[in-house]
């Protein structure tokens, strides 16, 4: 029997075999009467039915069955044509029609054909849905990849400490630490319960080798496949390895280890983005460590190590680092243990003094008796036989007493024996090593003594010139914001070429006290142990070898401004077009710094500021900055677009405003420079050469960076009429909303905006970029009519014209439980107990009810006695009362608990009371009325404290006391404005007064004078529904029924025009129909825009004209400097 080769010829084999059978009936019966022969066949199919032999001689047969084997075969024909696109792998060889024709004479063939067509078209079937299954299958893996790139890139945008994993170099001695590393080790592996602590503080002197034992516990557990992340601090290296990356790196570290982890963690923060770029410690471990855990599969211990703590940061750095370590351990799974090594310094040492109260964190300290005994000069001699064992041969039997004698002066520590050996090992100074070895012996004990024997043995103290420059040296390196290799230290200097060789001679013979100083000059230079930068800053313990860090500061922060000054210059990276952006991989602009960029420039771009606040604001340094402001603050910017770091520049222009008796015109132009990248920073982070082509000539005129640099960048678009004149009020507009937007509010921190629409959905929006920080919220049928955050920023509570009050998470956008369904009308107002522990909620049935914040559950009966509508409730700041307004033109106070009323309704009103605040200390109560005034009265006796406010020519619908709650800011406030006032809103310090109206415009006035600060923000296209101020009072969020814009305003800027995007991208770029980057338009300039090279563009409502006649764009971009 032939084999085929495969499928395909399988197939093939079968198509010829029907072609053939087919034929012979056709064209061959006649030869049946002569056929007198017997033939051996094999079905194609024979692996299903296989024929057998028969025997010929049966010829009285043969008419009948002839006849009857040529329909057979013609069934046969039908079997086979399926098949070929089958391909299933079947022997087969050729037909032979009288095999069959004997074979009938035996069996029934007939039933047998059948049952093979009944069969292959069941595996037809079976095929086919197999293919299916396989391309689902196919298809979820690749989901599921890309799934996971996604989640990768979003973690990719968290802050993710350098240098912090553990390394393998720095592990104990095998051998060495036994008993410490057993104790630690049992900790680790204890059974998960209330027994067991899951953080552990090891603490102990400088120089006892904690660090190694952390090394050694995170190798062996990463070994095991246990080890969730190691973080090791480094005083010298606080930019890469800060407190602020700590939680943030760990829990990326984690999302390798456990997938879980690593889906949950995206969730988090794909449903809030702009938590990846959060620095708060406490919002990074309760997103990134507390709602991740929630989802952990791993079982068995989890190892987190975090080394040197006492060298994270300052004090107040640390602070709330320790709050939530000790404090919050609880809510961390039972299977974690962190091992945190630390000095005890003053504020670690008192924060553990408070370990006993929580039995989930314990502390280990090793005192001095124990650094004393005789397991430890055991290891401590291990450790020197080793680090010295190619001088031991030299030492023949001098060997065990110069170890133990080396053991006796380290007194314990084993910082002091690394040192002593590795100075032993140095090749320096023409002795050989047996004869180093001796004359170190008569060294002192102590760190101290040790580190003044290794200066002593390397520069003359005698010789001025040497020390100078030692100090000039060490200065640099102990002052680094990060520490810095040989090729960009030897750069840090000002106009001294042989600076190279100074750094060489000193740190040359400091190889047993500094990293990074042999071989590669690309390794980072930095003391090897805190406590040799401890003993060189302190001048009572270094002496002649004490460097003043002030001084040094001063010479470093000359030094960098020196730098940007001599290196900043226009198109640092020659940009070959302006219309890619940065990341676009056709240009490859990211890899521009390598060739362009120096390491001292971009130092110096990165950390000028951290320099400059360490020295007085006077002298050479002040004017170095004042150049720096005039000439080269866009070069910065382009540096820093270029490598990616826009997102720094806003806290260091921050920290330099905080830069003690600052120049009122220096901080002038500062302020103008933070609004500048405020603005423009989408444009100056995506594309560098947008800086020149849209920044700047999109800003106003009245822009300090404009005055000072505009005329030197010509060759842009230019404003024939309708410049703005100073920067907007606008910073966002946040549309999202299909319906109206009927009420919004702040989160506590500011951070975040949330609002309530007519289209039945909540949002929340970032509050600094306008953008959405989730999907909308869910759940009502009918309109959002309020909402409002809890006091800590974790919930939102939301009422309804469905007659429900939902609560949900602020983070993932679920609800906290199932709505509540108490009410029998429109919720029309909630607010949250300033404790957050209560909700109160008011409605159109007349009745005020009180929930628990938790359970979502009524406390207590219905308040009631209001006979219309509840229009406004609000509790007082301590909790006790609520008070509430009410269509039946009265206001009520009621008692929280009791559910009584305080005392009678307040009737002076002679219309609807639309809106009712407390004041901040609860003496006050202010309400506004549909009689077109604002009334005060005494919270106690419900009095009216003076006569009405009057002045409103409508309804007063929204009320809110300054936060200083002064009466004498309300008491003489007069608002006149042209329609109906819908919502009034004071300034956190009490000094403005922002209303929204029904004439479509906000206005903002001085509570002191009643007049307004400015001319109308003509903002909005339809009646302004409500106002917020942010906790902050910097921003300013309103909503009208204008097509649901939720408008986020600088409150302290005069006039502002919004316009609707049409012709732009959603990003605010005008582009080319290929996508190439023309143009970035701000806000305030984005509507009916119509783009055509060369001639006049028309933008806005208000109609704004810009010429391009002299705009450069693509390659030329560059010629829009003046003689570039």
């Amino acid at each position: 029997m032939k084999m085929q080769s495969g499928p395909a010829d399988t197939a093939s084999a079968l198509q010829v075999d029907i072609v053939t059978s087919d034929s012979f009936s056709t064209n061959y019966g006649w030869l049946v009467e002569h056929v007198h022969a017997f033939m051996r066949i094999a079905d194609k199919i024979s692996e299903f039915h296989p024929y057998i032999k028969a025997a010929w001689g049966i010829l009285s047969a043969i008419p009948k069955t002839i006849l009857d084997q040529i329909e057979c075969d013609e069934e046969d024909c039908h079997i086979f044509s399926p098949a070929n696109y089958r391909m299933c792998l079947l022997h087969a060889s050729d037909p032979n029609f009288w095999k069959r024709t004997g074979k009938n004479l035996i069996l029934d063939a007939d039933q047998k054909i059948a049952n093979f067509q009944d069969q292959f078209e069941k595996l037809k079937l079976a095929f086919t849905q197999h293919a299916v299954c396989e391309t689902q299958l196919r298809v979820l893996q690749i989901f599921s990849t890309v799934e996971k790139l996604g989640a990768t890139a979003d973690l990719r945008d968290m802050h993710y400490g350098k240098n912090v994993w553990f390394d393998s170099d720095k592990q104990c001695l095998p051998g060495t630490r036994v008993a410490v590393i057993d104790e630690l080790t049992d900790w680790i592996n204890s059974p998960d319960g209330e027994g067991t602590p899951q953080i552990l503080f090891f603490s102990a002197a400088a120089g006892f080798g904690k660090s190694a034992i952390a090394h050694t516990i995170a190798k062996h557990f990463h070994t095991l496949g246990c080890l969730g992340s190691s973080y090791c601090f480094d005083q010298a290296d606080q930019a890469n390895r800060s407190i602020q990356y700590l939680f943030s790196t760990i829990s990326q570290n984690l999302s390798d280890l456990d997938a879980a982890w690593k889906s949950a963690l995206c969730s988090v923060v794909t449903g809030d983005p702009a938590l990846c770029s959060t620095l708060q410690v406490k919002e990074q471990f309760e997103n990134f460590i507390v709602k991740p855990a929630e989802a952990l599969t791993t079982v068995g211990p989890i190892v987190i190590v975090i080394d040197a703590l006492d060298e994270s940061g300052s004090q107040i750095q640390r602070k709330p680092l320790l709050d939530i370590l000790i404090g919050r351990a609880s809510e961390l799974p039972k299977n974690f243990r962190i091992l945190i090594t630390t000095r005890l310094e003053p504020d670690i040492s008192k924060a553990l003094q408070l370990v006993h109260q929580h039995p989930c964190v314990k502390h280990k300290h090793v005192d001095a008796a124990e650094m004393e005994n005789k397991s430890n000069e055991d290891d401590l001699f291990l450790y020197i036989e080793y680090k010295l064992s190619d001088i031991k041969s030299e030492l023949g039997a001098r060997w065990y007493e110069c170890c133990s004698q080396l053991v006796k002066s380290s007194e314990g520590l084993f910082q002091w024996a690394a040192v002593a050996c590795q100075y032993i090992m140095d090749s320096y100074g023409g002795e050989l090593l047996y004869e180093r070895l001796e004359s170190f012996l008569g060294t002192g004990s102590g760190l101290d003594e040790l580190y003044n024997k290794v200066l002593n043995q390397a520069f003359r103290r005698n010789n001025s010139k040497v020390m100078n420059r030692y100090r000039s040296v060490m200065g640099r390196i102990l002052t680094a914001k990060q520490p810095l290799p040989l090729a960009t230290l030897s750069k840090m200097h000002i106009n001294n070429p042989a600076w190279m060789n100074d750094i060489k001679v000193i740190i040359e013979p400091l190889g047993c006290l500094l990293s990074g100083i042999n071989g590669d000059n690309e390794i980072a230079i930095k003391p090897l142990h805190s406590s040799f930068h401890d003993y060189l800053t302190y001048s009572s313990r270094s002496g002649e070898f004490f460097i003043d860090i002030d001084h040094a500061e001063k010479e470093f922060a000359a030094t960098v401004l020196y730098i940007l000054k001599t290196e900043l210059c226009f198109n640092i990276c020659q940009l070959p077009t302006s219309f890619k952006a940065n990341d676009d991989p056709e240009v490859n602009i990211l890899e521009q710094p390598k060739e362009r960029i120096s390491s001292e420039l971009l130092y110096a771009c990165c950390f000028f500021s951290a320099h400059v606040l360490c020295v007085p604001c006077s002298g050479q340094v002040l004017e170095d900055l004042h150049y720096f402001l005039d000439y080269k603050f866009l070069y910065w910017l382009e540096v820093l677009s270029i490598t990616n770091k826009v997102s720094i520049a806003q806290g260091i222009l921050s920290s330099v405003l905080g830069w003690e008796k600052m120049d009122k015109n220096v901080k002038m132009f500062i302020e103008d420079a933070m609004k500048f990248v405020t603005t423009f920073f989408q444009p100056i982070s995506q594309s560098a050469p947008h800086i020149y082509l849209s920044a700047l000539p999109m800003s106003p005129s009245d822009s300090l960076i404009v005055k000072k640099y505009s005329h030197h960048f010509t060759r842009v678009v230019s404003f024939e009429k309708g410049k703005q004149i100073s920067w907007p009020s606008i910073n966002s507009i946040l549309q999202g909303h299909t319906s109206w937007v009927t009420s919004v509010a702040f989160s506590p921190d500011g951070k975040y905006i949330v609002s309530g629409s007519s289209d039945k959905t909540i949002r929340m929006w970032d509050a600094q970029t306008g953008k959405p920080v989730s999907d909308s919220f869910e759940g009502h049928t009918h309109f959002v009519n309020s909402v409002a955050f809890s006091p800590d920023g974790k919930y939102i509570v939301s009422g309804s014209w469905d007659k429900t009050m939902r609560m949900w998470d602020a983070q993932t956008q679920n609800p906290v439980s199932g709505p509540s369904e108490d009410n029998t009308n429109s919720v029309t107002s909630v607010a949250f107990s300033p404790d957050g522990k209560y909700i109160v909620s008011g409605s159109w049935d007349e009745t005020i009810r009180m929930w628990d914040a938790q359970t979502q559950k009524l406390v207590t009966h219905p308040f009631e006695g209001h006979t219309e509508h509840v229009t406004s409730v609000a509790f007082s700041p301590d909790g006790k009362y609520i008070v509430s307004g009410s269509w039946d033109k009265t206001m009520r106070m009621w008692d929280a608990q009791t559910q009584n009323p305080v005392s009678g309704p307040s009737e002076d009103n002679t219309n609807s009371v639309t809106s009712v605040a407390f004041s901040p200390d609860g003496k006050y109560i202010v309400s506004g009325s549909r009689d077109k005034t604002i009334r005060m009265w005494d919270a106690q006796t419900q009095k009216l404290v003076t006569h009405p406010f009057e002045g409103h020519t409508e309804t007063v619908t929204s009320v809110a006391f300054s936060l200083d709650g002064k009466q004498e800011s309300l008491s003489h406030i007069h608002l006149k404005d042209t329609q109906n006032v819908n919502s009034v809103a004071f300034s956190p310090d009490g000094k403005y007064i922002v209303s929204g109206s029904s004439d479509k415009t906000i206005r903002m006035w001085d509570a002191q004078t009643e007049k307004l600060v400015s001319d109308p923000f003509e903002c909005h296209t339809d009646i302004v529904t409500s106002l917020a101020f942010s906790p902050d009072g910097k921003g300013i969020v309103s909503e009208s029924y204008d097509d649901t814009k939720i408008r986020n305003h600088d409150s302290d800027i005069n006039t502002f025009s919004i316009l609707n995007q049409s012709y732009l991208t959603s990003t605010g770029w005008l582009c080319t129909h290929t996508g190439d980057l023309l143009l970035w338009i701000p806000p305030w300039y984005q509507s009916g825009l119509q783009w055509q090279p060369r001639n006049p563009l028309v933008i806005g409502t208000h109609i704004t004209k810009l010429s391009c006649d002299e705009f450069t764009f693509s390659k030329d971009w560059h010629l829009c400097k003046i003689g570039a």
